[in-house]
């Protein structure tokens, strides 16, 4: 069980339910959660540090002023979750791989130490962030929203869905590929025939 105020090093946490619970002052260094239900948690002044998480579901998690420092995130699903909450005193660099990442709030972050590849992020926000040189890999940016965000050297060559408006983000060797690129054309109200 995991309470607040308490300490947890190089644990193991399987199949741990944990819904609506409410963690304060929590420290996490070096564990590894598979499986785990933490939907609708509240992470509050809390510390994740090089934690790894396979399969766990954190969606609507709340992690105001909580630090996430090297974590990894496989096959989970973190949907709505306003990551621009935590405490990035120390930076913010997650791995988020295959995941569900839809609804996410990034603005303002520098995610350029982060990945995000193969994810959903659909309906996702990300003004005003620095996602610069990232490789999406083949994630889908359905309705997401990028306005004064860092684009530069960013891969979305295999993504699909993304609309970017570039007169209002910096996207200066970005990559992109065909037909995806036609989002590009159409925050600028012309008609492809």
């Amino acid at each position: 069980m995991i309470t607040s105020k308490q300490e947890y090093y190089n644990q193991e946490f399987t199949n741990l339910e944990l819904l609506n619970a409410q963690i304060n002052e929590a420290v996490f260094e070096n564990c590894l959660f598979t499986s785990c239900n933490f939907q609708e948690s509240k992470f509050t002044n809390s510390v994740f540090d090089v934690c790894t998480f396979n399969s766990c579901n954190l969606s609507i998690t709340n992690i105001d002023k909580t630090k996430l420092i090297d974590c990894r995130f496989n096959n989970c699903k973190l949907v709505g979750i306003k990551w621009f909450h935590a405490n990035t005193s120390l930076g913010f660099s997650c791995k988020f791989i295959n995941s569900d990442i839809s609804s996410g709030e990034f603005n303002e972050l520098d995610l350029s130490k982060s990945v995000i590849n193969n994810c959903n992020c659909q309906n996702s926000f990300f003004a005003g962030a620095n996602l610069s040189s990232q490789d999406f890999g083949e994630s889908d940016f359905l309705g997401t929203v990028f306005g004064g965000t860092n684009l530069t050297k960013t891969d979305f060559s295999k993504s699909i869905n993304y609309i970017i408006d570039n007169e209002n983000n910096t996207i200066t060797g970005a990559k992109f590929s065909l037909p995806e690129a036609i989002g590009l054309l159409k925050p600028m109200n012309i008609e492809i025939i």
